[in-house]
């Protein structure tokens, strides 16, 4: 392994300024996606019950895991999934997927993230690395958004998967987990201070 996950402790305001950024505006102006936010605090991204403080003035901090619930939660979003789906698929399998956020940050490079080098023809060759998220996603006849995972996959795993015939039944590719996880702490690292009702 290369570290434990990294020891972050941020804002509201400093939680949204990075993910916003993570997801470039993520098409839509500041107050837009911090009132997006805001609705999956609400509705339970990323705390549960147990997490909140209790009385006015509770200031929640952020750790790592809680910023990866909404970055996985804001991705999904990016590719057109209903709001109340992502909230309902992340908070019940809430313990899993954070036990997956901690193993795509400590296994990023090493063990299951470990590089892989995939060739195509004669000449082209790339690399790829880390641990990517597969929700195995799929709409019910009924219209209900469900799931068999969720299961983490290293860059063989995420080929197989990607590549795999009949895979149109579940119709989202694995999510490239550990280069949202370094992207999101380089971001969270660098937030600024944000006075409260300035987010």
């Amino acid at each position: 392994m290369i570290d434990s996950v990294p020891k972050i402790a941020v804002t509201h305001g400093q939680a949204v300024w990075a993910l916003w950024h993570l997801f470039d505006g993520a098409s839509m102006p500041n107050q837009a996606f911090n009132s997006y936010v805001k609705y999956l605090r609400r509705a339970g991204i990323p705390f549960d019950s147990r997490e909140l403080g209790v009385g006015a003035g509770t200031n929640i901090v952020y750790v790592y895991e809680h910023l990866m619930d909404l970055a996985v939660a804001l991705f999904l979003k990016s590719q057109a999934i209903l709001r109340k789906d992502v909230v309902e698929v992340l908070a019940h399998h809430r313990d899993e997927l954070r036990s997956i956020y901690r193993l795509a940050w400590t296994e990023r490079e090493t063990e299951l993230g470990k590089p892989v080098s995939v060739r195509i023809g004669v000449k082209d060759k790339f690399r790829l690395r880390g641990v990517y998220l597969d929700l195995c996603l799929r709409y019910t006849a009924e219209g209900f958004l469900t799931t068999t995972g969720p299961k983490a996959l290293g860059p063989a795993g995420y080929i197989k998967a990607a590549g795999t015939q009949h895979r149109r039944q579940y119709f989202r590719d694995p999510i490239p987990l550990s280069e949202l996880a370094t992207d999101l702490v380089r971001l969270a690292d660098a937030a600024p201070a944000i006075k409260r009702g300035r987010s």
